[in-house]
């Protein structure tokens, strides 16, 4: 099997509300990457089975319309939150614990358990500078070299 082609300069961004990240696209862009922008997690899932990004942003809300996506076994969390299985698909194929962030407007201590023991970032929505400053701190990881 053939390694998953890299998107070294890409983001992949998935969010049902794209029309209120304006400004974060914008700053990514700005930062000199693309962004891929993707509002379910079946059409993310599918970008993930055809490249490996820069990062995965998934907000939590995402909606799940296609039950088979949900893996068995996992966290009940998951059946709560759709991101998370965005993240834990992007965990378990081909991307580090640092390439992957979920964020929300929600502060549940259950998804900080979870995303602890899966190794990605949690962030909270509603924080634009601190938003903007780890993930600044994030796209300075090369998926390349680490």
């Amino acid at each position: 099997m053939s390694p998953t082609p890299l998107k070294a300069n890409t983001i992949l961004l998935a969010d049902d509300e794209p029309y209120n990240l304006q400004w974060i696209i914008e700053w990514i862009e700005s930062e000199g990457y693309k962004t891929t922008v993707v509002e379910r997690v079946d059409a993310a899932i599918a970008q993930l089975q055809a490249a490996r990004f820069r990062t995965v942003i998934a907000d939590l809300s995402i909606p799940l319309l296609t039950p088979q996506v949900l893996p068995e076994g996992k966290d009940p969390i998951c059946s709560t939150y759709f991101g998370l299985v965005v993240a834990d698909y992007a965990r378990n194929h081909d991307h580090t614990a640092r390439q992957v962030v979920v964020y929300s407007v929600h502060d549940d201590p259950q998804v900080q358990t979870y995303s602890s023991k899966l190794g990605f970032t949690y962030l909270l929505k509603g924080r634009p500078r601190t938003l903007k400053y780890e993930l600044g701190a994030i796209l300075k990881y090369d998926p390349r070299t680490g």
